[in-house]
């Protein structure tokens, strides 16, 4: 017997470290990308619109795909599909350190968008299904955690790092992680998994859902590209919202199993909006990483590794903050927590809306410090009531549909600050060879400010909604222990 518990206490220690490490790898990535654009720019050359395709290419990817992977994991086991996506995300950033072109990088991008959908649908339902529910906010904390120094080390390491070996070199780092990952998944880790034959994946749900998440999301993106019309903008939008009523449709009338239980979303109001408070939070807050290294680069002429370590004070903060108060969710109504973090990140966003070219450094820091203690109060306890509010049979479909509304939310923040961005400028943001820009500073700052100022309303309505959200009750909290 005691045999077993300390078996037990094994595998939820090494299933911690492995979706650890994911979730530190792929945040990572992300950041450091972020703060890499104008240095791709310089190398391969490309206006704005084409460089933000770098992070929504794999944003688009990642969303279309994460419902379909956090079902997988429950039909096939998340262990595997863990294992599988951290191996194609490592793959994928083997082939971007290598492309020549924007265009090459943006198709890798894509690989490596599918890769993490994989490992971000099942990190959570592989934590939760490893750890009691008494555990469950600790555990989550702590994942929330990596994510967060991820964040945090991608600006400082992701800044040496292009300043003396160049931007392939972040691409270049997820591989020893990723193969180590897999690889310690794979030989170290077991789950219990009892269901697996009995479950089976809706594919026509699947397909529609992933075509219409992608056109939506496209069409968003491409609107303000001069290689499509607005007609194809249209038609894409179009397509998007005809496959998401048929997918409806299916999972309501004849999926057997369906891919999204649609009652979650009419019949559970906690989980319901606790998952439109992610995406209007992630819609707020996202695009102001991309902002933020485009003014501490272009406006105040600052170079890569400078701006990673202003930028690393939010994260810095997120990381601390988010294990606290994963822990504190599990005594205190998440409600009340989140809430006070959104508050608290739409001050600061507002603060930063005021941002000029004479704007301090110390200030910045300090903004970017509340702001990432406003974020780290709200995302553990969030995800804990998702979590908390879905049965046992359910748990990858939860996490996959959270997972879906985060990364559904960065998309449209990526897409609404550079549309905001290229409508306040006069001419289309070039980056060619080692030349400058060839937009006003002025301009470029008031297209920043503004977009800013959208996020700080976006914030202020999730805030709202989360409040709205009803209680989490002790009575709620044993059911879905009993069901854990």
């Amino acid at each position: 017997m005691k045999e077993s518990f300390k078996l037990e206490d094994k595998n939820r220690l090494l299933v911690l470290i492995v979706t650890t490490l994911g979730a530190f790898m792929t945040p990572f990535d992300t950041s450091a990308v972020n703060l890499a654009i104008p240095s791709i720019g310089f190398d391969l050359g490309g206006e704005l619109v084409l460089l933000s395709w770098i992070p929504v290419a794999y944003l688009l990817a990642l969303t279309a795909f994460l419902v379909v992977s956090g079902r997988l994991g429950d039909v096939r086991g998340r262990r595997p599909l863990y294992v599988v996506g951290t191996l194609i995300f490592t793959f994928a950033s083997a082939l971007s350190s290598l492309c020549n072109s924007l265009y090459q990088l943006i198709t890798a991008r894509v690989g490596q968008g599918i890769g993490a959908s994989m490992m971000s649908g099942n990190s959570v339902a592989f934590v939760t299904s490893a750890f009691p529910s008494s555990q469950r906010g600790k555990a989550v904390g702590i994942i929330t955690a990596a994510t967060y120094t991820g964040l945090s080390i991608g600006p400082v390491l992701g800044g040496f790092l292009i300043s003396e070996f160049g931007w392939r070199s972040i691409f270049y780092l997820n591989v020893p992680i990723g193969l180590t990952t897999a690889l310690l998944c794979h030989f170290k880790t077991y789950e219990r998994f009892q269901d697996r034959d009995r479950a089976s994946l809706d594919v026509l749900g699947a397909l529609s859902l992933i075509i219409s998440l992608s056109s939506i999301l496209a069409s968003i993106s491409l609107s303000r590209m001069a290689i499509i019309s607005r007609q194809h903008v249209l038609g894409l939008t179009s397509i998007g919202v005809l496959f998401l009523l048929l997918f409806i449709l299916v999972e309501k009338r004849f999926a057997k199993e369906p891919l999204v239980d649609v009652r979650l979303f009419t019949k559970n109001r906690l989980f319901a909006f606790s998952n439109l408070t992610a995406v209007l939070h992630y819609a707020g807050s996202y695009g102001i990483g991309f902002l933020m290294s485009l003014h501490l680069q272009l406006i105040l002429r600052l170079g890569p590794y400078q701006a990673g370590l202003i930028m690393l004070s939010q994260p810095f903060l997120m990381a601390v903050v988010s294990p606290l108060s994963g822990y504190l969710s599990d005594r205190v109504e998440p409600r009340l927590i989140s809430s006070i973090g959104l508050v608290i990140m739409t001050a600061a966003i507002l603060v930063l809306s005021g941002v000029s070219n004479e704007t301090t450094t110390h200030t910045i820091v300090l903004t970017l410090i509340v702001l990432g203690f406003g974020y780290g109060l709200f995302s553990s306890p969030n995800t804990n009531a998702v979590m908390g509010s879905v049965p046992k049979e359910s748990l990858g479909v939860g996490s996959g549909m959270l997972a879906t509304m985060r990364f559904l939310g960065q998309s449209l923040s990526l897409a609404l600050v550079t549309f905001v961005l290229t409508s306040s400028v006069s001419a289309d943001i070039l980056i060619v060879g080692k030349e400058q820009l060839n937009v006003s500073v002025d301009e470029l700052l008031f297209g920043v400010r503004a977009a800013l100022q959208i996020c700080a309303v976006i914030s202020a309505a999730a805030a709202m909604v989360s409040m709205a959200r009803g209680k989490m009750l002790r009575v709620d909290l044993s059911r879905a222990s009993s069901l854990s």
